[in-house]
Parts: C-alpha cells; structure tokens; sequence
C-alpha cells in the first residue's frame, strides 16, 4: 500500500510547528484475536486523531496479547504517544466498546485518523 505523508499542525506554549506525520492504515478488528507486542526494540511517535464526534478508548495490546486500557480521545484534540514498532493498537467506541480498528506503529512518525 502506497505511503501517505499527512502535514499536520500543533501548537506549543507559544509556537505553531508543522509536522509530516506517515498516514497508519487500519487493520480489521477480525484480526485482534492474533495481535500482540513483540518486542520494544525500535521506539516511534504516534498521534491518535479522533475525528468522530464522540470519544474512543485506546488499548495498547500487550506481549501477551491483552488489552491494556490507555484512556480515551476526545474528539478532534490529537494526542500523541511515544510507542514501539510491533506494538498493535485497537481503538474502540468508548460507548459500545466495538472495535473501529487495529494500528500498528512503523519506524516513521505516524498518524492514526480515527473515523
């Protein structure tokens, strides 16, 4: 799958920055059951971009291959992680607890549009 650069912009205390963030695909939420982290080897940024208009649950899953609860996102307030290659992240709607997908980080520094 063709890569997808996203600008992306923040602002900190008193500075707007531009950042190029790699655009993550989702993969079905079917696949969970054989997701898990396997190593912290190679260390990398995310941002979680909630664009729905209610919040989600972020659920980082873990070497054994459970979730572990890392909060919500409100919508449209990005949040970013320091995470590691291989470690897969579901997002779930924070009402239903349905899985909306599953991310899994690469060495650049990523996007993960949560829709």
């Amino acid at each position: 799958m063709p890569s997808t650069l996203i600008e992306f912009k923040r602002t900190k205390m008193t500075h707007e920055q531009t950042l190029q963030l790699q655009l993550l695909h989702s993969i079905h939420p079917t696949n969970e059951p054989m997701m898990r982290s396997l190593h912290s080897a190679l260390k990398t940024q995310v941002t979680f971009m909630n664009v729905r208009a209610s919040p989600v649950n972020l659920w980082w899953k873990g070497f054994d291959g459970k979730r572990v609860s890392y909060g919500s996102a409100q919508p449209n307030a990005p949040m970013e992680m320091t995470t590691y290659v291989t470690h897969p992240w579901v997002i779930t709607d924070e009402e239903t607890d349905l899985p909306l997908g599953i991310w899994i980080p690469t060495v650049e520094t990523g996007l993960i549009l949560i829709n």
